[in-house]
């Protein structure tokens, strides 16, 4: 006889909160994904008095590898059980140029494909996920970066100075300088 049910399956995972979630991104099962996003000052914030709650008893039973049990309140959490499962919490820039910033650089990251694969498409292609990476992580972009940025994608420092995206990005990136 063969199960089809996930919960049969030895590596299935599963997660049980007994309280209050605050955020999250839960993903749990063969080939799942959950993503969310926070606001870069979310530790700012002072806990709400309000959302005491009285914490559950954990499920009895068997708690397989890839089990999550948390008995009470969870805050800005990402799980992730199970074949091929991924749980990501992204940062929202606070700051709205920031946030037009790290949409324009997915923009053009979409695009590098369509060039021809160049060193310089390279160099360019990990700029821009340094980049993505520091502002879904921190909410910002140090200068460094942003000098790289523009110097890299200004008009006529680079064959991708011709694309609208890159010349874009290049004038957000040299604005955040200022």
């Amino acid at each position: 006889m063969t199960h089809t049910n996930d919960d049969d399956r030895t590596d299935a995972g599963s997660v049980f909160i007994g309280g209050s979630v605050r955020g999250g991104a839960f993903s749990t099962g063969a080939g799942s994904d959950a993503r969310t996003s926070a606001p870069a000052s979310r530790n700012d914030v002072p806990p709400r008095p309000d959302r005491q709650v009285a914490p559950w008893p954990a499920p009895v039973g068997d708690h397989s590898a890839g089990s999550v049990v948390i008995g009470g309140d969870a805050e800005g959490l990402s799980i992730a059980t199970g074949d091929n499962s991924t749980a990501r919490t992204d940062v929202t820039p606070e700051d709205e140029r920031f946030q037009e910033l790290l949409e324009q650089i997915r923009l053009l990251r979409g695009q590098l494909p369509l060039l021809a694969d160049t060193s310089e498409v390279t160099v360019v292609e990990t700029e821009l996920a340094e980049a993505e990476l520091a502002i879904t992580q921190s909410g910002i972009a140090d200068q460094g970066l942003l000098r790289r940025l523009w110097e890299r994608l200004s008009p006529g420092n680079t064959a991708l100075g011709a694309l609208a995206s890159a010349v874009t990005l290049a004038d957000m990136a040299r604005r955040l300088l200022t």
